[in-house]
């Protein structure tokens, strides 16, 4: 193998590297913030005109059963 094979396959080694950390510190960071993300979803929810929320139960009914699992409602 040549040095610039070598050079090219640590290149790349360390690119993937550098993406298999940020994946991580993304994950970590969305685990971090789910609690505030979640609250305020309910928030939001908990303004909603009745109207809306039941136009969504009705129109939307999966969508709406999965935003129900989210918040515990």
């Amino acid at each position: 193998m040549s040095s610039s094979q070598n050079s090219i396959d640590m290149r790349d080694m360390l690119l993937e590297a550098v993406a298999d950390v940020r994946e991580q510190v993304r994950s970590v960071i969305l685990e971090l913030a789910e609690p505030a993300l979640r609250q305020q979803v309910v928030m939001q929810w908990a303004q909603m005109p009745q109207e809306i929320k039941d136009k969504l139960a009705t129109e939307r009914p999966e969508e709406y059963q999965s935003l129900m699992d989210y918040i515990g409602g």
